[in-house]
């Protein structure tokens, strides 16, 4: 066999050996290749995360949009997270708002405590706070699905 064929045995075999482990971690773990995926993309295409304190919690946010844009904040549904909005956000990052999109508190990369209530009136507190800890005001909120109703009790 020749060198150069050799290589190429070597190179090819490594790559199926790669393709198979890849194969294997996402038949185990297809949660986990699913965010790496996605937070590739949404890094990608320009969203940043930031962490916020707030009362005595961590919440993670997304953050798309021009910084001087009129404030827009929107919460994602129960079991989801800030980044179910990466399609929607877009538009409204090109029409001038700054979008904040926090997990809520248990959810995605917030804090998850085991003492806290998750009932909708204790989750609006937490966006309250959350608004408040970013100095915004003047702001339009958003809720998905059964989170409407924290979105409601945030805007009254």
């Amino acid at each position: 066999m020749s060198p150069s064929r050799r290589k190429r045995l070597i190179a090819m075999s490594g790559i199926g050996i790669l393709a198979a482990a890849a194969g294997a971690g996402f038949w185990e773990w297809p949660v986990t290749y699913y965010d790496g995926f996605t937070g590739a993309w949404i890094w990608l295409r320009g969203f940043r995360g930031r962490w916020i304190a707030v009362n005595g919690y961590r919440l993670h946010c997304l953050v798309d949009g021009p910084e001087e844009g009129p404030p827009v904040v929107l919460l994602h549904g129960l079991g989801g997270r800030a980044q179910n909005w990466r399609n929607f956000t877009p538009y409204l990052a090109k029409a001038g708002f700054r979008v904040y999109m926090p997990d809520l508190l248990g959810y995605g990369r917030s804090d998850q405590p085991d003492d806290f209530s998750y009932s909708t009136g204790d989750e609006a507190s937490v966006i309250l706070a959350f608004i408040s800890a970013l100095g915004l005001s003047n702001i339009d909120v958003g809720g998905r699905s059964m989170v409407g109703w924290v979105a409601q009790l945030v805007a009254a």
